[in-house]
């Protein structure tokens, strides 16, 4: 899935200083840097952060409104009720974290990555997704009501319950995702990609009943 991004961040030369089981405040922070088991302070100056790798981390806080995240990798990271509300991404992946119930309201994403994390209740609506990717996650009844989609991919993803009301679905292909049921904007579905077999979780939105 990398091919998504413009600049790969998942090549290590990028992080060229290491630090490991240590407390580090995020007025701290140095670029290029890959920090390890980690207890990270988020002062309340944080505003963002550039080429930097955090793996198995501990944050003491989950506020980010507001803040730029560019060139960033969280792994291993339990993020569960985070709020990023507002926040900006740019080429940012997050793999193997825990993201249960994080707000990611209003936010802007592009080159960005969700891959093999939990995101059941993870908020996105308002939010605008541009050349970004969700891969083998657990999102369910997450939220992308009146998300902006450019160029987005869904690849295996657990979407039971997933809301997307008031959001385009016209180019987006969920035919690999499972999925019973989700919730859609039947007027907004025209150029939306599914499997025959989870016909039976859309056709009901348009009163349609299927038998056997």
């Amino acid at each position: 899935m990398e091919v998504l991004m413009k600049k790969s961040i998942m090549n290590s030369t990028n992080f060229t200083n290491t630090v490991t089981d240590s407390i580090v405040s995020s007025d701290a922070f140095s670029p290029h840097t890959h920090y390890v088991n980690c207890k990270i302070d988020i002062t309340a100056s944080f505003e963002g952060c550039e080429d930097i790798h955090f793996e198995n981390c501990i944050f003491t806080d989950l506020t980010f409104k507001r803040c730029e995240f560019l060139d960033v990798i969280f792994s291993g990271c339990d993020l569960s009720n985070s709020d990023f509300e507002d926040s900006v991404f740019f080429r940012v992946l997050f793999k193997s974290c825990k993201l249960m119930g994080a707000n990611f309201i209003s936010t802007y994403s592009k080159d960005t990555q969700w891959i093999d994390s939990q995101l059941p209740y993870a908020n996105f609506s308002e939010a605008k997704l541009v050349k970004s990717a969700f891969e083998a996650n657990d999102m369910t009844e997450s939220f992308f009501q009146d998300a902006t989609f450019e160029s987005i991919r869904f690849i295996k993803d657990r979407l039971t319950g997933c809301d997307f009301s008031q959001t385009k679905l016209k180019g987006v292909d969920l035919s690999t995702c499972e999925f019973y049921h989700i919730v859609v904007s039947p007027e907004l579905l025209k150029g939306l990609k599914i499997a025959h077999s989870q016909a039976s979780a859309i056709v009901h939105h348009f009163g349609v009943e299927l038998t056997d």
